[in-house]
């Protein structure tokens, strides 16, 4: 009875030995996969816009414009920058491009 006892523990602990081995091959197996897989691409990132309005010459003022979409009609003055720059209304933070 002693012997088969014994025989009956051993044979648990190869079992047990046996799942701990399959167990840790998956796991590895597991880490290998996430390692070897690229990482997901970015999202997307929108297109910048091109399509910014243009300054309104204010007649009588030269080098001075207003833009229509600022929600304003201060003037804005614009002397010594170059036509089709980029710039940004102080008041709104609308950005225009200077005529």
């Amino acid at each position: 009875a002693e012997a088969r006892a014994r025989r009956e523990a051993l044979a648990e602990a190869e079992r047990r030995r046996a799942e701990e081995q399959q167990r840790a091959a998956r796991e590895e197996q597991r880490r290998r996969e996430q390692a070897e897989a690229p990482d997901p691409p970015d999202p997307p990132k929108p297109a910048p816009k091109t399509d910014y309005p243009v300054g309104i010459p204010i007649p009588g003022r030269e080098g001075m414009v207003t833009v229509p979409s600022a929600g304003h009609d201060q003037p804005i003055d614009v002397r010594g920058i170059p036509s089709g720059t980029l710039v940004k209304d102080p008041v709104s933070g609308t950005k225009f491009r200077v005529p």
